[in-house]
C-alpha cells in the first residue's frame, strides 16, 4: 500500500502502521471521542543511483510531506487510487493529526548512502457522533454548613477548670453551596442556588478560559459559590448531573 499524507504519497510499501484508540469519557462515563495514535515506521530506500547526496534530498522530502498542517492520513491500496480502511481526517477531528514525535532509530544495518528507517507519531482527537452539543466531562457540588444552632465554649481555666457554657442559644444556620463543572465545548450554565429565599450575597458563576488550545479549543471550567443564612435548619443536597 502507499501511505499518502495530506497532497503528497511515499513510495509503494515503504510505510506500515500500528494504530491505537484511547477513549475519552465525560462525566457519566460515556465515550464522546477517541485518542488515535499512529506509530508510522518506514524505510527509505533508494533502488538506483544510491548516494548519500541523494539520500539527504530523501530526508527532507520526508520531513517536508510530514510537515504539512494538520495533513489527513491515508493508506491507500495497492491500485494506487482505492483508499483503505485506515485513514484519519482532518476535518473528521477536533484536535490534529499533528506530529508528536519522529526520529531515524538505528538498527545497525543502516547504510546512508542505500537505506534509512525512520519513525513518526502522529496524534488526534475525533469526537464520537451523538454524543451531544456539549458533553460535561467533570462535575462537583458539595454543601457545607460550618455554624447553626446552639453554639458551646469554655470559660475560666487560668486557676481553676474550665467550664463549659452556652455562648449562643441559636446562632444562624450558615451554609457555602460551591461546585465545578468542565464542559468539553463551552461553558455549562451554572446550577442556581439551592435556597434562594436565604441566599446572602449574590454571586456570579465564574468562566475560565479553555484548558486546551488547538484547532478546537475544548475544556471550558465553571465554578460558582453560594451563601446563605436561616434562623433553622435547611434541607438540601447537592447537585448531580
Amino acid at each position: 500500500m502507499f501511505l499518502r499524507i495530506g497532497n503528497k504519497t511515499r513510495p509503494f510499501n515503504e510505510a506500515r502502521c500500528s494504530i491505537r484508540y484511547q477513549p475519552v469519557y465525560d462525566a457519566k462515563k460515556r465515550a464522546i471521542a477517541f485518542d488515535e495514535t499512529w506509530d508510522i515506521s518506514g524505510r527509505i530506500v533508494l533502488q538506483t543511483n544510491a548516494t548519500q547526496t541523494r539520500m539527504t534530498q530523501a530526508i527532507a522530502l520526508l520531513r517536508t510531506d510530514f510537515q504539512q498542517e494538520r495533513p489527513n492520513l491515508i493508506f491507500i491500496e495497492d491500485d494506487g487510487v482505492t483508499q483503505s480502511a485506515f485513514k484519519l481526517l482532518a476535518n473528521e477531528c477536533i484536535d490534529g493529526p499533528r506530529m508528536d514525535v519522529s526520529g531515524f532509530p538505528n538498527d545497525g544495518a543502516d547504510v546512508y548512502a542505500t537505506g534509512m528507517a525512520y519513525n513518526v507519531t502522529a496524534i488526534a482527537r475525533r469526537p464520537v457522533s451523538g454524543s451531544g452539543s456539549n458533553p460535561i466531562l467533570e462535575f462537583r457540588e458539595q454543601i457545607a454548613n460550618p455554624s447553626g444552632g446552639m453554639e458551646l465554649g469554655f470559660v475560666g481555666g487560668a486557676i481553676n477548670d474550665p467550664e463549659l457554657q452556652v455562648f449562643r442559644q441559636n446562632a444562624p444556620y450558615m451554609y457555602t453551596q460551591s461546585g465545578s463543572a468542565v464542559g468539553m465545548y463551552g461553558h455549562i450554565t451554572a446550577p442556581g442556588p439551592l435556597w434562594p429565599q436565604f441566599q446572602l450575597r449574590r454571586n456570579a458563576p465564574v468562566y475560565a478560559s479553555a484548558r486546551v488550545i488547538g484547532f478546537v479549543n475544548t475544556e471550558f471550567e465553571t465554578s460558582w459559590e453560594y451563601q446563605f443564612g436561616s434562623p433553622y435548619p435547611l434541607i438540601g443536597l447537592p447537585h448531580e448531573i
